[in-house]
């Protein structure tokens, strides 16, 4: 299953269920463009972190750029990292320090 955006959620699952209570409340569905609800797994948001550290705070530049992207079908992608692959990336370094520590233990503890 496939997630890219919240419009993709309302359409598959959850809009004609909804759509009796929602006009029974007087909701407006439109305070949140779902083109702009984004599922992001945890490799994703990482990405996304990675694009910041590498290019300086342009989640929102990412994410319009991304919404923009879903709305025309022949650009629209599965999952968000999938757009953020466009981005150059740098490593996070708390991460990194993490990983290299995990490594020198398991390493210490096998030799």
């Amino acid at each position: 299953m496939y997630l890219s955006d919240g419009q993709d959620l309302w359409d598959e699952f959850v809009g004609e269920s909804l759509q009796e209570y929602i006009s029974a409340k007087n909701l407006d569905t439109n305070c949140v463009p779902l083109g702009n609800i984004f599922f992001a797994s945890v490799n994703s948001f990482e990405e996304l972190v990675k694009v910041v550290i590498a290019n300086g705070n342009i989640i929102s530049k990412v994410l319009k750029k991304a919404a923009d992207e879903n709305a025309d079908p022949m650009q629209k992608k599965y999952l968000l990292n999938m757009h953020l692959s466009a981005y150059q990336q740098a490593p996070i370094p708390i991460l990194e320090e993490v990983f290299d520590n995990v490594v020198a233990e398991l390493e210490a503890k096998l030799c």
